[in-house]
């Protein structure tokens, strides 16, 4: 096999949404017709006298460690030995979390064997397919040995490098970028990947995992094998046994083939969806150093598993993924996230009949700053409105994110929105049972009267209120207009974590907040219904949808607990 010869370019993820331009219908439709007066609008004057509040932030109990769900994991090291005459280490400081949210990309990271440390990402394809679609690459899957059932893909391109084990929710495998000199050693990238965070862990039962790994050592004096250590051909085999209802994993990473032999056997213990343990190496390990274990559980039902493994001494550094072959007597748990999107049709000229278009549950990205739906990866830090809008309902949310995505999918006359509720739910043994709580947010909603008219409720513009009676199990809430008055009033029965109930219509919602000369047809009214949950410890946050019952007005809310602050003591 040749040594590669032009960089491959970068394939940058680009991240971005297109506003959703509305327009509304003329109020009086321009006639010198006299007008009926309109109706004085209704302020909550309580609110004038309300105690000062502020968030009640949780400080030192967050959403969970990192380390319990991580989501990809790289290390740049000496994988593949040219001309070696002098030992090279494995320099764990070269190795990173990956935290690029899509899975098919990587933050390749080109450092160099002499000269500057500096190293820089670059994003970089991690998907076969499009390799092998490149002009002049080289497809060498089938010469790796070790029945790899098709999974492996072996690719050169202009003397870069991917070899790739991919299963529907995790992949591993190492890359090589060429740099711009032929001579130029940099360093190879090793790495796995997930995607989709279980939504519920198995309580009980056991399964058994079978996957792939790939590894580097540190290259010994005068090392020069050609090729991964001796092992670029060989596909080296993973298997794991998990047993759910002591939250243990075993497993044997298999090394006994090519020139670099290496081994180790794994004992984790399992918490959430994340497992952390150590590796020790098999008796003909060529390196003798025991290692640390960690990784996470990924898809539907912990379908697949991905992790890494770091030598204590330094000498070794590992990935591996596998998925579940076998399972027996397996009893699913509570889910632990939830997300939802609400997909509405915002176009010009779209009917009053079917605006929203399904409440879909979806797979939660594990990141509340990240959303994943049909194919698309939000980056929901830098996602805002054109004009002005910002995606997210509430920035200093810790456990949940609520908010609107608009994309025109290059039609700037065909708008979906989005309107999404995702995050860590509280475990239902943390939901209060007794007592009361009062949370403030905002909420965001679209849809159409059956003349027409758009209606675009704005979070800067509308503030939410709900009070949670956990004795009684009952949520009371009001979402309020522009004006400050109640548009619609929300009523819901709490059910372990989550609630579900009714939101009315007050009066019927208009494009026209001083509502002068609007028909009944223009207005949206009626009852929707009403579905959310708690987040994080004690219920502190809530999230949740309502939808018109004839599709016509839907939206989505978030709202955090408050404190009532003190007044201040009044010094004569």
């Amino acid at each position: 096999m040749s040594r590669y010869s032009m960089p491959l370019s970068a394939c940058r993820l680009a991240l971005s949404s297109s506003a959703a331009v509305f327009c509304t219908a003329c109020a009086t439709g321009g006639s010198f017709e006299t007008q009926p007066v309109a109706p004085p609008i209704e302020v909550n004057t309580w609110e004038l006298n309300r105690p000062k509040e502020i968030d009640k932030v949780i400080e030192d109990l967050m959403r969970p460690a990192p380390e319990q769900h991580v989501y990809g994991f790289s290390a740049a090291e000496p994988f593949i030995v040219l001309t070696s005459l002098d030992a090279q280490h494995v320099d764990l400081s070269r190795a990173t979390i990956d935290t690029t949210p899509s899975f098919d990309t990587l933050a390749y990271y080109a450092y160099p064997l002499t000269g500057s440390d500096t190293a820089q990402a670059t994003l970089i394809s991690l998907d076969a397919h499009e390799w092998k679609s490149r002009p002049n690459a080289a497809d060498y899957s089938e010469y790796v040995s070790g029945n790899t059932d098709g999974h492996y893909t072996l690719i050169e391109h202009d003397r870069s490098l991917l070899k790739v084990a991919a299963f529907n929710y995790t992949k591993v495998g190492v890359v090589d970028i060429a740099g711009d000199d032929r001579y130029d050693k940099t360093l190879v990238n090793l790495f796995y990947k997930g995607s989709e965070t279980p939504e519920a862990m198995p309580v009980s039962g056991t399964a058994n995992y079978d996957g792939y790994w790939e590894r580097a050592l540190e290259t010994l004096y005068n090392d020069t094998n050609n090729g991964y250590n001796g092992n670029l051909l060989n596909a080296s085999h993973a298997n794991f046994t998990v047993d759910f209802s002591d939250r243990k994993m075993r497993g044997t990473l298999h090394g006994n083939n090519g020139e670099r032999r290496q081994g180790y056997t794994i004992t984790a213990d399992i918490s959430g969806a994340g497992f952390s343990g150590k590796a020790t190496p098999e008796s003909y390990s060529g390196i003798q150093e025991t290692a640390s274990v960690s990784g996470s559980f990924f898809g539907p039902n912990a379908a697949e598993l991905g992790g890494h493994l770091e030598g204590q001494q330094r000498r070794a550094v590992a990935v591996f993924a596998a998925r579940q072959t076998t399972a027996n007597d397996i009893v699913q748990g509570e889910p632990t996230t939830y997300a939802s999107v609400l997909q509405a049709d915002g176009s010009e000229h779209a009917p009053d009949t079917n605006v929203i278009q399904g409440l879909h549950t979806i797979p939660f990205s594990g990141d509340i700053k990240t959303l994943k739906f049909k194919g698309e990866v939000f980056d929901l830090t830098q996602v805002a409105a054109q004009d002005g809008e910002v995606c997210c309902i509430e920035p200093k949310f810790q456990f949940m994110q609520t908010g609107l995505l608009s994309s025109t999918a290059g039609n700037a006359n065909d708008i979906t929105l989005l309107y999404f509720a995702h995050g860590h739910l509280t475990a239902r043994d943390q939901v209060p049972v007794t007592g009361t709580a009062s949370y403030k947010g905002r909420w965001m909603a679209f849809g159409r009267a059956p003349q027409g008219q758009a209606y675009v409720a704005r979070s800067s513009e509308n503030e939410a209120r709900f009070t949670a009676d956990f004795a009684s199990r009952t949520l009371s809430g009001n979402l309020q207009g522009r004006s400050g008055a109640d548009a619609i009033d929300v009523t819901a029965t709490i059910v372990g974590n989550r609630f579900e109930g009714t939101a009315s219509i007050k009066g019927g919602l208009t494009a026209d907040p001083q509502a002068v000369g609007i028909s009944p047809d223009a207005r949206i009214t009626g009852s929707s219904t009403v579905s959310g949950a708690f987040f994080g410890p004690h219920a502190n946050e809530l999230a949740g949808h309502f939808v018109n019952k004839d599709q016509s007005f839907g939206g989505v809310f978030g709202a955090k607990q408050q404190i009532i602050v003190p007044p201040a003591a009044h010094t004569p």
